[in-house]
């Protein structure tokens, strides 16, 4: 039996290259505004509780936040790695879109 050719709409991609480059500035600007959120915040909690700290609380401290900061570090890897894939799949959206115009218009 014969679709009809509305069912195939479902089928398509549409891709916005404009969305897709916001999206990578995007992922690589939550990189930015991670790592100035946790530089803050450590630099608050030391200014904040360093004077009260007994026993081994400085040591505790220091030995969460490299946990933390090799944590925030495989994220941002990860936020990085997710970017340059949008950015990969731009282009090659973009340069399929090309090959086919090329492919109509000869």
């Amino acid at each position: 039996m014969a679709k009809n050719p509305n069912d195939y709409l479902d089928d398509r991609v549409k891709i916005h290259f404009g969305n897709m480059d916001l999206a990578y500035e995007d992922l690589k600007k939550v990189i930015t505004e991670l790592d100035k959120a946790t530089d803050d915040l450590y630099k608050d909690l030391y200014n904040e509780l360093s004077e009260i700290w007994v026993g081994g609380a400085r040591d505790w401290f220091e030995d969460k936040k490299r946990e933390w900061n090799e944590h925030e570090v495989r994220m941002g890897q990860q936020l990085f790695n997710a970017a340059q894939v949008v950015q990969i799949a731009n282009g090659n959206y973009r340069n399929a879109e090309k090959r086919n115009i090329a492919i109509w218009s000869d």
